[in-house]
Order: C-alpha cells, then structure tokens, then sequence
C-alpha cells in the first residue's frame, strides 16, 4: 500500500478515536473490507482501493487510478495520463487525449507565441498575447481554437495554417501586417471584434466575418 494511502487511513483513524462515542461507526465486511465513519470524516477500504471523504476533500484510489476532489479542483490520474480540472481550467494529458481547456481572467499576460497544434481543443478567455516577432497566436495542423474576449498583438495577431479552425468572438487584433493571415486549409471566424492589420487567405482558406467589426 502506498504511504500516502497509508497516511489518509491513519489520519481517519485518528480521527475517528477522537472523536464523540455516538458518532463512531465501524463496520467491517467481506474480505477484510473496513468502513469507519467519524462523524464528518469517512474512510473505507477493501479490493477496489480507498475511499476517503473528509467534509470537502474526497480521495478515491482504486481501478489502477486515484481521483482527488477538493471542491474547485478536481484531479484524476491513470494509466492514460492525468486529468486536472481547477474551477473551470482543465487539462487532459496522456494517449490519445492531448485536450487543454484554459480559460483565463482578465489581465493575464502572455509574451510571445501561443501555439495550438496537433489534434487538441483548446479554449482562451480574456487573454493578452503580446509578441514581438512573429504571430501572437499559430495555429495549426488540426487545431481547434475558440478565443474570446482577448487581445492579441504582433507582427500578425492570428495566423492559421493546415486544417486549423479558429473561432474568435469580443477580441482586439492588432497586427503590423495581419490581423489574420489564414493558409492552407484554415477556417477562421472573426465575430464582433475589432481589427487592426489585414485580413488575408491563402490557398482554400477562409477568414469568415460575422457581427460588427471595427477597423
């Protein structure tokens, strides 16, 4: 048994001789499975693993897996990867399932390239992209990339490239050249955004335009 399996039953233990004599509960099933209940916190373990809820926290090992539960963070872990989601940030790593949501708040910064490529989904809210050379954001090979609220500032704001598609909705593009510069196969949308640099497509891309933009 791992320590830190060791260390949770322990501390439910612990916590279950501390606590009231009414509120200690101990049940002990087949094959050697044990359940202790003291008061608020909860500790059970038998052949699937271990599961502890203490109030707010819940750890559940098992499955060749271990999910960890805090209330705005949840974690999970196996054999695939890991998957972390953090009050609404989520990110999915392992075979298979390169995925990355990162929705962001107001004011945060980047400089330098965001870079969407590969198979993944991602997802920037109210991001600020600044690069001095080159794109604020490439995307491409078969990247799906919704933006939303953000600003994004470089020699080109957003470059699109292979089967990318990009979504971006509320933004302010700034671009010494391009505000968008979409090739290959690339499908951008431009919704209620406002633009500064050119728009161009190359190849059989598309640059479609919806809402009001302000250039």
């Amino acid at each position: 048994m791992k320590r830190s399996t060791l260390g949770l039953i322990v501390a439910g233990l612990a916590l279950f001789l501390a606590a009231p004599a009414g509120a200690q509960l101990v049940k002990i099933g087949e094959g050697g499975a044990v359940e202790v209940n003291a008061g608020g916190t909860k500790v059970k373990t038998g052949k699937g693993g271990t599961k502890v809820n203490a109030g707010g926290t819940k750890v559940n090992t098992g499955n060749g897996g271990t999910r960890v539960d805090t209330g705005d963070t949840q974690v999970d872990t196996d054999d695939d990867g890991a998957a972390v989601d953090v009050g609404g940030a989520k990110v999915r790593t392992g075979l298979g399932m390169p995925s990355v949501r990162v929705p962001r708040r107001g004011g945060d910064a980047q400089v330098g390239t965001f870079v969407c490529d590969g198979d993944t989904t991602k997802v920037l809210k109210g991001v600020v992209i600044s690069a001095a050379d080159g794109p604020a954001i490439l995307a491409k090979d078969n990247c799906t990339l919704t933006i939303k609220g953000a600003t994004l500032q470089g020699q080109n704001a957003v470059v699109a490239q292979d089967n990318a598609t990009v979504k971006i909705s509320g933004s302010t593009l700034q671009g010494n050249e391009h505000a968008v510069l979409a090739t290959g196969s690339a499908d951008v949308t431009l919704r209620g955004s406002t633009v500064s640099g050119k728009l161009t497509t190359q190849d059989s891309a598309d640059i479609h335009k919806k809402g009001n933009i302000i250039r």
